[in-house]
């Protein structure tokens, strides 16, 4: 059945509208996922996040876990920034991060969510560290930093050094401050990753080279038993004394006559 022109031209129109308002968003997420400080999409990317923190706004938790993520973004975005751009605009933007990172755990509504965002929070901002000192090992063993993308804010690598110093301050001040909370404490560290199995281990019997030296020693016990039943001496006998099972089988030894009396 046909439509009447104006009806078929109507929902064409409502049909492009409702592409583009789904397939928009999507579009826009991938084109800014890898987006840098200075980039032409880079604020795309911050307002998608803005919005991702307003839908997860009705669940504290959701929405911690989510503060706690955009740390480890900033963090990978400074470090892309410093080590291909020669800027310091990713670790300006890091900073801002953490100071909201904080900000989100002073607005917990109990004392446990706020222990539990403090922990998430405090185990990142550890990370966070780390691979700051990485990135800063990284550019003082070049003589260079490896500038992908120059531009006209590019740092020489002394004062970009210095940068990543200060933020490392900066973060270390924000996890003593989260610390210091009454409420919270000292955050213990991150557990230790259970050691992985290695391909011959048996949770039996331990692994194959337990394995290999239990028979040896197996072996060395049946070896012994041979030597005891043949009548030679056991390793524990004291030296020099005979086996009682090799007296009772030796023939007697006494002297006879020719009649066979004993003498």
């Amino acid at each position: 059945m046909l439509l009447p022109p104006k009806l078929q031209v109507a929902l064409n129109i409502v049909s492009i509208l409702f592409a583009a308002f789904f397939f928009a968003p999507t579009v826009a997420i991938v084109a800014s996922w890898n987006a840098l400080p200075g980039d032409q999409l880079y604020p795309t990317k911050r307002t998608l996040e803005r919005i991702a923190l307003a839908v997860t706004a009705p669940n504290y938790g959701t929405q911690s876990t989510l503060q706690t993520k955009l740390i480890a973004r900033r963090t990978s975005e400074a470090a892309d920034d410093v080590l291909k751009k020669s800027s310091s605009k990713g670790l300006d933007e890091l900073r801002l991060q953490a100071a909201a990172l904080r900000l989100q755990i002073t607005r917990a509504p109990t004392q446990k969510a706020k222990r539990i965002a403090a922990t998430q929070a405090v185990r990142e901002l550890r990370r966070t560290q780390v691979r700051l000192a990485q990135t800063r090992q990284t550019l003082t063993r070049t003589t260079r930093p490896v500038v992908t993308s120059p531009s006209a804010t590019s740092q020489p690598p002394a004062e970009l050094a210095d940068d990543i110093e200060d933020t490392e301050d900066d973060i270390d001040d924000t996890i003593e401050d989260i610390e210091d909370d009454p409420d919270i404490g000292e955050v213990p560290l991150e557990p230790s990753p259970t050691p992985t199995p290695t391909p011959n281990s048996n949770p039996l019997f331990g692994t194959q080279g337990d394995t290999n030296t239990n028979d040896a020693n197996t072996n060395d016990t049946n070896t012994n038993d041979a030597v005891n039943n043949n009548g030679d001496h056991p390793a524990s006998s004291p030296p020099g004394r005979r086996n009682p099972q090799r007296d009772t089988n030796t023939p007697d030894q006494t002297p006879q006559d020719a009649s066979g009396s004993a003498l």
